[in-house]
């Protein structure tokens, strides 16, 4: 390791009750999903910092895994949060968890805020106490979100999961079976709030740069520029996930139609990001020549 950077280290536990054994693309969304999620809660709390997962040791009697988190920060940031970044991070992670649980699939009804603290407060009216850090980690965009949402979405698809524990130190979250359906549901994309909308919708072959072929978390297109956009072609998607549908490489073309949507101000000019949504994919993958050049970095 480079001298200028120093690590933190923590472990955790994730077990997922029901059988000793478990499907291959059940663990690899799940692992890959709480990877993304660590990294990005990293990257929020220090822009320097980068968190890496180990797989330390697995247990039968279920399944259970684990994990050592390993963050890796630059030396002139030295802290002592800095030397308790990796158990930062997880707690942020399982409080982030115990959010989502909390709102049961639904926007919250409102978040309440005194101080540094927060309060969320779900439709039903029961209240969740929290920080203005995780708050703001958890519902500052959508990833953290989105990455759960693949984690639950594939544990409901896998008859042979049961619940679901995390686990760091004295912390513990356990989701049930029959939460795992709302625990699917894209929290922040349904709370976004767009005051003036410009809509339109084209079809065109979009330039494959990231796929995700388990999950059901964003892909990652060119169109004129990097983007990212939700699949709302179920059949397509259960094609993809089942394996019928092959050729799914960054540098392909799948023709789609493409729902743009683009936020306005009170002048009408647009601001923001736009939101893309590929409503349903038309044609079959288009792969490119030998010789093309598929994008820049």
């Amino acid at each position: 390791m480079s001298n200028n950077y120093k690590e933190s280290q923590d472990s955790f536990k994730i077990k997922f009750y029901g059988a000793d054994n478990i499907d291959a693309s059940t663990l690899a969304v799940s692992l890959n999903s709480v990877v993304d999620s660590l990294k990005v809660i990293s990257s929020e709390a220090d822009p320097q910092a980068y968190a890496k997962l180990y797989v330390t040791s697995t247990q039968k009697g279920c399944f259970e895994i684990t994990l050592s988190t390993i963050v890796k920060y630059a030396v002139t940031l030295f802290t002592i949060e800095k030397v308790n970044l990796a158990s930062t991070i997880l707690l942020i992670f399982l409080n982030s968890l115990l959010i989502k649980q909390h709102l049961k699939g639904k926007p919250p009804k409102e978040i309440k805020k005194d101080g540094d603290k927060r309060t969320v407060v779900n439709q039903t009216g029961e209240s969740f106490e929290t920080t203005k850090n995780i708050t703001k980690t958890y519902f500052g965009s959508s990833v953290v979100d989105n990455r759960m949402v693949n984690i639950f979405y594939a544990l409901n698809a896998d008859e042979n999961r049961d619940d679901i524990l995390f686990e760091a130190k004295e912390h513990k979250v356990r989701i049930k079976k029959e939460e795992y359906e709302k625990m699917s549901v894209n929290i922040i994309e349904a709370i976004e709030e767009t005051k003036d909308l410009h809509t339109y919708t084209i079809e065109t072959p979009l330039l494959l740069k990231k796929p995700d072929l388990l999950g059901r978390s964003k892909w990652g297109f060119i169109f004129d520029k990097n983007i990212e956009a939700e699949i709302k072609d179920e059949e397509w998607l259960r094609k993809v996930h089942s394996g019928d549908i092959k050729q799914l490489y960054a540098g392909v073309k799948i023709p789609v139609k493409l729902l743009v949507e683009v936020e306005l101000d009170e002048y009408k000019d647009p601001v923001g990001i736009p939101k893309y949504t590929v409503l349903e994919v038309t044609g079959n993958p288009i792969e490119p020549s030998v010789n093309m050049k598929l994008f820049e970095d």
